[in-house]
């Protein structure tokens, strides 16, 4: 993820709306993908929390290591050039764990 001031760490969802077709921004889904399929903001893609956990770990919800954690990531599509706007339910913890 790139720093840049016209993408600010947090947004609310009037920010989105005036940005609907810039390609530098890629709005993910951090819920499971079963609440993705029922419903999601257009145009979002799906990568949930349970993708970026290390599933191997004896604790829950661990993260896997930097190259680990790129591989997915890259596997799943994202590049280094896109900014990320991540959301989920509401209670922010999916979306805090991806980012």
């Amino acid at each position: 993820m790139k720093s840049d001031n016209r993408f600010p760490l947090l947004v609310e969802t009037d920010w989105l709306e005036e940005r609907p077709k810039d390609r530098d921004l890629v709005v993910v889904d951090t819920r499971r993908r079963a609440q993705y399929y029922m419903g999601h903001v257009p145009g979002a893609v799906s990568f949930s929390m349970r993708e970026v956990t290390d599933e191997r770990c004896w604790r829950p919800g661990l993260l896997p290591g930097d190259d680990e954690l790129c591989r997915r990531l890259g596997a799943a599509g994202f590049r280094r050039d896109e900014h990320l706007v991540l959301y989920d339910e509401g209670d922010g913890l999916a979306a805090s764990r991806v980012f």
